[in-house]
């Protein structure tokens, strides 16, 4: 997509596949683009905490498709830039800050995963228009309730100077 290259993904791998209630599950990827998930899903929206990846994962088989970003890599305004585009859609859609993962940014969808080492607004735009409500269980409702932007965390203050003692 616009110079950048999609990796995708056995997308049968997984389909319909749920975990017991709690129970956890070892992804191939960082992020996750398919796999066992939980009997639940995430509801869409804008995420400012990373969420458990196996609810995470059956939102992606629904046909979300996940706008996510290392903050530690990333610029305060670069995740309000992608927090904007996720909240241009009435659903199907989440952003959220995801760590450990290789690239800055990723944008991924059921077996679909575009890694970015900065902002391309445009691409991002044409992956959502291509694979989202698009996954093995599309359809399903994930209308936007969620709205809780990203905070970074307060950059400390220098410690004052000790003044000068006389004696």
């Amino acid at each position: 997509i616009r110079g950048h290259q999609v990796r995708l993904f056995d997308e049968s791998q997984g389909v319909q596949r749920h975990l017991e209630e709690g129970e956890t599950f070892e992804y191939e990827t960082t992020p996750p683009a398919y796999g066992f998930h939980s009997p639940g899903s995430l509801q869409c929206g804008i995420w400012g905490e990373q969420q458990p990846s196996e609810p995470f994962v059956h939102s992606l088989e629904h046909g979300v498709v996940a706008l996510l970003y290392d903050p530690e890599q990333v610029e305060p305004q670069t995740i309000e830039r992608l927090e904007a585009i996720a909240g241009r859609f009435d659903s199907h859609m989440i952003s959220m800050p995801f760590a450990g993962m290789e690239h800055p940014i990723t944008i991924v969808s059921w077996g679909e995963m575009m890694e970015l080492d900065e902002l391309d607004e445009p691409a991002v735009r044409e992956y959502v228009e291509t694979f989202r409500d698009q996954g093995p269980e599309s359809g399903q409702q994930c209308p936007m309730q969620i709205d809780s932007p990203f905070v970074p965390e307060p950059t400390p203050s220098p410690s004052p100077s000790p003044s000068p003692t006389r004696n």
